[in-house]
């Protein structure tokens, strides 16, 4: 016999542990916001220019409108393709952690980093980018990793790293707010939050303010052309008949049923003719417009519009390297906000991170065919290749002493260059 879990006359019903720690509700600054559901609405450029009004209301800097519009073009294929493209040029490469002064690698403190929640802070923080700022809170740091919890209030997991609701930030005045509409807050410096809250970004809108414009004009586009093919996209039919009453309702009836290799019945007076609409060329009106505007979308994010929208060798070399360059500044700042600001937050959780420094992976920068004609050059200058090198950079199995000697027809075989 069971009572409320225990079994009479025995022992005690195992209960199953809980796998995740709970956390009282004042330790999160997200128990301090309203949870509102997100409304859909259609967005035109005259709501867009009232949303950048309330955006820039001095009195109450308000962000909801405008985040609608936000969040919508980021949900666009075309937009949300090219920007994580961007991203994981970033997010691909290899990193270490390193002494300041002698480069020397931490294993340890490498392992610790090379961990989900330490992704999600990088994606996380380029996506201030593109919206001017995230404010990130992180779960309980454990030791050695960020891990989930549920909130004692709501029940809810909170996850190892949480973007905070943007429309209840103001960034001008370094506060999260309760409502949107408010204009006070809880102040992020409140040490109850230090260890836990990471504001990248500041007041300024990212690239979506600029990207806002011609999403909208693509998507008003879309949908009149869907419109248009609606009505223009098939032919029309005609059906000629003199008849009444019930045999005319079963005409209809007929009518409706005569597509897609439907059949009908008509009488000896009766026809049916499909009309074409004679506007063969009438969509390069809206197909033109859309591609001009994921043409600009392009360029805003890549800085060219080459590498989704253009082919050719020279062009195409062109392309990769402005890409490039917008690589390499993504990753010089994702160092700078891992240095400067991740790293006072670690601290304060009790990591040792004093004299040592983030570094991105040179290596991630080339391909084996770009690096097996670097490695051939310096070969053809007199110096040697360590077998360990080889091995592991070329994913090959080359034995002999520390220092292995090969001619130039040895090393072009061995790296497979021509």
């Amino acid at each position: 016999m069971k009572i409320l879990g225990l079994e009479i006359g025995g022992r005690a019903k195992e209960q199953p542990q809980n796998v995740l720690k709970e956390q009282a509700q004042n330790k999160s600054i997200v128990n301090a916001i309203l949870e509102q559901q997100k409304y859909r609405f259609r967005e035109d450029l005259k709501t867009f220019e009232d949303a950048i009004d309330s955006r820039n209301n001095i009195v109450n800097y308000d962000r909801e409108e405008i985040h609608r519009i936000y969040r919508k073009c980021m949900q666009d294929s075309h937009v949300k393709s090219q920007w994580n493209n961007r991203k994981l040029n970033t997010l691909k490469k290899e990193f270490y952690i390193c002494d300041k002064n002698t480069d020397e690698i931490d294993d340890d403190l490498t392992a610790m980093f090379r961990k989900t929640w330490f992704y999600k802070f990088l994606d996380a923080a380029m996506d201030a980018q593109a919206w001017g700022f995230t404010l990130i809170e992180f779960g309980i740091w454990t030791g050695d990793n960020f891990a989930p919890y549920r909130m004692s209030k709501t029940k809810k997991i909170h996850p190892d790293v949480l973007c905070v609701e943007r429309d209840n930030v103001k960034p001008e005045y370094g506060f999260v707010v309760y409502n949107p509409g408010n204009s006070t807050g809880i102040d992020l410096t409140d040490p109850k939050y230090t260890k836990s809250l990471l504001m990248i970004g500041g007041s300024e809108d990212g690239w979506l303010y600029e990207a806002a414009k011609p999403y909208l004009i693509k998507d008003n586009t879309l949908k009149n052309w869907s419109e248009f093919a609606e009505l223009f996209g098939m032919d029309v039919r005609v059906f000629k008949t003199e008849a009444q009453g019930d045999n005319l309702k079963h005409a209809k009836a007929g009518l409706k049923n005569a597509v897609g290799g439907g059949s009908m019945i008509m009488g000896p007076e009766d026809s049916l003719e499909y009309i074409g609409t004679g506007r063969s060329d009438a969509y390069n009106v809206f197909k033109q417009l859309v591609d001009k505007q994921d043409s600009a979308l392009s360029k805003l994010i890549h800085g060219q519009d080459v590498i989704s929208n253009n082919t050719g060798q020279v062009v195409g070399t062109t392309g990769e390297n402005v890409a490039d360059m917008y690589s390499e500044a993504d990753s010089r700042l994702m160092k700078f906000n891992v240095e400067n600001l991740l790293f006072p937050l670690l601290i304060a959780n009790g990591v040792n991170l004093e004299g040592k420094k983030f570094k991105w992976s040179s290596k991630e920068n080339l391909s084996m065919d770009e690096r097996a004609d670097i490695d051939l050059k310096i070969a053809q200058m007199g110096f040697n290749h360590s077998a360990d090198y080889i091995n592991e950079t070329y994913d090959t199995d080359v034995e002999g002493t520390d220092t292995i000697e090969v001619t130039q027809n040895k090393l072009k075989e061995l790296y497979n260059v021509q």
